[in-house]
């Protein structure tokens, strides 16, 4: 069954390439692509998706055991960074300029921007946590006014019933 499930996705992963790179895409000036992929490069995106895809063929490994290693390696090896970063390329020209792009990434290059890069991971994954606490504390509030109002609602029709027998 996960083996199916993971098929399924794998399949559903494919279309969706091949309806992407069907549709009509923004063009990509030269300059916007030099910029981009200085940015990809300067900001570890590579580096991300390729531990992104890793992390895809683990999880397929894991919902399929009886496949062989070769298969993985043979999967792994059609698996390209350099492929997702091209159907990206059109993502970024869609929103960013040549010149916004060599300005980001001048930043980038700055000292304050070397720092801000250095220091996102560890902050992203703090403010997941404090995201998740948040998120539980809030969840918990909704339970109960939930279930305040449940039991108002209760005792309100509780009386009538007595009255009326």
């Amino acid at each position: 069954m996960k083996l199916l499930r993971s098929t399924v996705i794998l399949i559903t992963i494919a279309l969706g390439v091949c309806g992407f790179s069907e549709n009509k895409v923004e063009a990509v000036s030269k300059e916007q692509e030099i910029e981009i992929r200085r940015m990809m490069k300067i900001t570890g995106m590579n580096q991300l998706l390729d531990q992104m895809i890793e992390q895809m063929l683990n999880s397929f490994k894991m919902s399929a055991p009886d496949v062989p290693a070769e298969l993985w390696t043979g999967l792994r090896a059609e698996m390209k960074v350099d492929e997702v970063l091209e159907l990206m390329l059109p993502l970024y020209a869609k929103y960013y300029s040549a010149e916004d792009l060599h300005a980001i990434n001048n930043f980038y290059e700055s000292p304050a921007g070397k720092r801000l890069l250095a220091k996102m991971p560890q902050l992203m994954h703090e403010s997941m946590e404090v995201g998740q606490k948040w998120g539980q504390a809030a969840g918990e509030r909704v339970a109960q006014k939930i279930q305040a109002e449940r039991e108002a609602k209760k005792s309100a029709v509780e009386p009538q019933k007595t009255t009326k027998e």
